[in-house]
């Protein structure tokens, strides 16, 4: 029986990433073309991130409150 390896991951990293996303709206425009949800490891932050890329491409602000009040209202 093979056993599956956990695929290697860091949450203080996907959060550094989120982080400076929120804090910095030319690293959003940078990271659209080469991070995807699926990137992250952990589902809360791929729904952030994802919550993030959605706001990006409708050209809505991305700031530390919208992808909270996007998730919010996607619930």
């Amino acid at each position: 029986m093979l056993m599956e390896k956990p695929l290697p991951h860091n949450y203080e990293t996907e959060q550094a990433v989120i982080g400076s996303l929120l804090s910095n709206i030319s690293a959003v425009n940078k990271a659209l073309s080469t991070i995807s949800p699926e990137d992250f490891f952990n589902p809360q932050h791929q729904m952030i991130y994802d919550a993030i890329f959605k706001l990006a491409e409708a050209d809505e602000a991305v700031n530390i409150g919208e992808p909270l009040a996007y998730l919010n209202a996607d619930v």
